[in-house]
C-alpha cells in the first residue's frame, strides 16, 4: 500500500469515516484539533509566514522520554509569549501510533492547538526533517527556532529548557 494511501486512511480513521475506532483510544475533545500530515511545503509556508512571531518547530515522538518531559515547557512558552512564539509540534511516531495513540497522548498533554505528524516509519519523515535540518540522524527531540522572517536562528538535538529560547528572543 502506498504511503499517501496509508496517510489518507489514517486521516479518515481519525475522523471516524469508514474505520472502526481502536479500543485503546479515546475520543478527541471538542477543543482538540486532529493532527494533520505535515509536508516540507506546508512547513516552509508556516516558517516563512512573516507574522511577527518566532516559530518553534519541535519534532518529537510519544515514546521518547525527553520529548515528553519537555512538552509542558514548550507549551508553557507558547502560553507565556503568545504574541512572540508559535509552537509547531510534529510527531514522528510510526503510522500505527499516530492512529491509535497520538490523539489520546495530545489530550493527556492538554494540547488543544493544531499539531502535525510525519509517520516515522515512512521516508516522508526523513525527507521532512532533513529539508530543515540536513544533519539529522534520527534523534528526537529536535527543536528548530525560526525568526519571524523565517530565518533559522538555532537548533537543538535533545531536551531544551525555556531559558534557551527566551535568551534568543529577548537577549540580555
Amino acid at each position: 500500500m502506498g504511503f499517501w494511501r496509508i496517510c489518507s486512511l489514517l486521516i479518515f480513521c481519525n475522523w471516524g469515516i469508514g474505520c472502526d475506532t481502536p479500543a485503546n483510544t479515546t475520543a478527541i475533545s471538542a477543543d482538540q484539533k486532529i493532527p494533520e500530515l505535515m509536508t516540507p511545503d506546508k512547513l516552509k509556508t508556516i516558517v516563512n509566514t512573516n507574522d511577527s512571531v518566532y516559530k518553534l518547530v519541535n519534532f518529537y515522538a510519544t515514546w521518547c522520554k525527553p520529548c515528553v518531559k519537555e512538552l509542558p515547557d514548550l507549551i508553557s512558552l507558547q502560553s507565556t509569549y503568545p504574541k512572540k512564539i508559535k509552537l509547531i509540534l510534529i510527531s514522528l511516531d510510526d503510522a500505527q501510533v499516530v492512529q491509535e495513540k497520538l490523539p489520546t497522548f495530545l489530550s493527556e498533554q492538554k494540547i488543544s492547538f493544531q499539531t502535525w505528524f510525519a509517520p516515522g516509519d515512512y521516508p516522508v519523515s526523513t525527507t521532512l526533517v532533513k529539508t530543515f535540518y540536513p544533519e539529522w540522524a534520527t534523534q528526537v527531540p529536535l527543536t528548530l527556532l525560526y525568526s519571524p522572517e523565517g530565518n533559522l536562528l538555532n537548533s537543538w538535538v535533545g531536551r531544551i529548557t525555556p531559558d534557551q529560547i527566551v535568551n534568543i528572543i529577548y537577549p540580555k
